[in-house]
């Protein structure tokens, strides 16, 4: 992801009223600023495979 993508998480994070879209945003945020998947899976309690599908959307 490039510098610009993760700016634009981060302020769909920050705007985002949908509790489960907040939590995808928030994960992709964090994945954008050089946080492992692993660790971000775990943070949120879900499937690594989660957080992959999530980027590949």
């Amino acid at each position: 992801m490039l510098v610009s993508d993760s700016n634009i998480l981060g302020d769909l994070y920050k705007n985002c009223k949908d509790a489960k879209e907040k939590i995808r945003y928030g994960a992709l945020y964090a994945v954008s600023r050089r946080n492992d998947v692993k660790t971000v899976a775990k943070i949120i309690d879900v499937e690594e495979s989660t957080v992959y599908d999530w980027i590949h959307r």
